[in-house]
């Protein structure tokens, strides 16, 4: 147990934990005044929980940061009481400002125990829990549900977060967990398809996929497709205002991964961003809804729901009108180079390097490359692959300098 006092002398060893805590200001102003009016009325307040790194001899606030916050301020004169919680006599006084409360406030202020829980060393996993026990019966909201879920489900949720297209060019808020719903549904998305993704479904999701890691296949995915729209929408300008909805965030990540498994979307980047942005202003347009069917039920569909029809239904409109409109090459499905195939090229090259001329003992020695890239709508047919030695495929792969 430790006073005001204790903890003000002493602010330089508590941090704030912004996996689990909101940033300061998340309280209003009437919030921090009634809590101050409950310490001088010496009434008693919830216990406040700290992860203490013994290696830093810092303590971390798991639970209490606004309170911890309103003290602080107080103390620091940045606010009065009210008399809406404090009495007319108390009206806008502050702690020792130009209105100071009485020297006895004062002095119970300082003197009033917080009661502090103490954790040495928990991991992110068990803090986790705690805060969730904690917060059960709170009114969380969803992206503070899901970052207090258990699981490595939650670590990648925040790595596709702090992902650039996500924490720069969507238009969607950054404060403290405002991108994480959008996080959970590309995970989800590239989990089980275009199901309903409501806060219950996503609820599901995270306690029967806990151990969906930084290493499975569903991140992978949402990472390779998130380099595409980082492309595509650059962080410089960034903060890209028709992105600033999370039906649209969705609707056009679900737009690119199932273009990405058909179609060359290499080189495509600045193609996808003129269109989308031509058809974000389309749909806000009345007369260009009523000259186009499409448009209208998009912007019909496009203020609310994640029913698995509301979703799919965006994102096969973008992907229909984006084909409409621009001429790409569909991918070779034939992607993997067979033995047979080898042993073709091998056989062209003359059993041989095509690039320095090496020279190969078996077919299986060469690296197979598709001189078009298979991004770009490449195919996989003998005139398409060159037999490369280790040292001129490298080189093609950009590792090295071209000698």
């Amino acid at each position: 147990m430790a006073t005001i006092q204790d903890y003000v002398n002493n602010r330089h060893k508590y941090k704030v934990d912004l996996d689990y805590q909101r940033p300061e200001g998340a309280w209003s102003r009437e919030d921090e005044q009634c809590l101050i009016d409950t310490i001088l009325r010496n009434e008693p307040m919830p216990l406040f929980f700290f992860n203490l790194k013994t290696k830093e001899g810092v303590y971390y606030v798991v639970d209490g940061q606004q309170r911890l916050g309103a003290i602080a301020r107080f103390y620091d004169n940045k606010f009065s009481l009210n008399s809406k919680f404090s009495g007319e006599d108390n009206h806008g006084k502050n702690f020792n400002g130009n209105n100071p409360i009485s020297d006895q406030q004062r002095e119970n202020f300082l003197g009033y125990h917080l009661n502090f829980k103490i954790m040495e060393d928990y991991d992110d996993e068990k803090i986790r829990t705690i805060f969730s026990r904690l917060q059960r019966g709170k009114p969380l909201t969803l992206d503070e549900h899901l970052n207090a879920m258990p699981g490595t489900v939650v670590i990648s949720m925040r790595e596709i977060a702090k992902h650039p297209f996500m924490a720069d060019s969507i238009g969607i808020s950054k404060e403290r967990y405002g991108n994480f719903p959008d996080a959970a549904r590309i995970l989800f998305y590239e989990t089980l398809g275009a199901r309903d993704s409501g806060t219950p479904a996503l609820t599901r999701f995270f306690e029967e996929y806990t151990t969906l890691s930084l290493n499975s296949t569903a991140y992978k995915r949402a990472l390779s497709i998130l380099n595409i729209l980082e492309k595509a929408f650059p962080r410089d300008p960034g903060d890209y205002q028709f992105l600033n909805k999370h039906a649209w965030v969705l609707a056009v990540y679900t737009m690119v991964s199932e273009l990405d498994k058909r179609y060359g979307l290499y080189g495509k980047e600045q193609l996808i961003r003129d269109f989308l942005q031509t058809f974000h202003g389309n749909v806000y347009m009345e007369d260009m809804r009523m000259s186009n069917h499409n448009y209208q039920r998009f912007y019909d569909n496009v203020r609310g729901g994640w029913s698995e029809r509301i979703i799919s239904f965006r994102r096969d409109t973008l992907i229909q009108e984006f084909i409409k409109k621009h001429q790409i090459q569909e991918l070779d499905l034939r992607r993997q180079i067979n033995e047979q195939k080898k042993i073709e090229v091998f056989t062209k090259a003359g059993r041989k390097c095509e690039d320095c001329g090496k020279d190969f003992k078996d077919h299986s020695e060469p690296e197979y490359h598709h001189v078009k890239l298979y991004a770009s709508g490449g195919v996989s047919d003998t005139e398409n692959i060159k037999a490369l030695c280790n040292t001129c495929h490298t080189r093609y792969r950009g590792k090295e300098e071209m000698a």
